[in-house]
């Protein structure tokens, strides 16, 4: 009979709710520094609500479906008629 080795256990599940809660909070965290320097809060609400910050620097990195997101975003900002805070 071939011996086996023992296999380390699996890592936590990322997933988990405290990394959930530890991702929300980072974001909270980043768009508070966006609203404190004065960012668009149209790019904020895209932030949030994509996940993406396109910048010059880094829009070519993005798919087209992922543009259009960000973009319905950007165009959706001023409709909701919000504040970010």
């Amino acid at each position: 009979m071939k011996k086996t080795r023992d296999m380390p256990a699996p890592a936590a599940d990322p997933r988990d709710f405290q990394g959930e809660a530890q991702e929300s909070d980072a974001i909270e965290a980043l768009c508070a520094a966006m609203i404190k320097t004065g960012i668009d809060p149209a790019f904020i609400h895209a932030f949030r609500k994509t996940g993406c910050l396109l910048t010059d620097q880094n829009i070519h990195f993005f798919t087209e479906p992922e543009l259009a997101k960000w973009n319905e975003a950007i165009n959706e900002y001023p409709l909701i008629n919000t504040t970010i805070q």
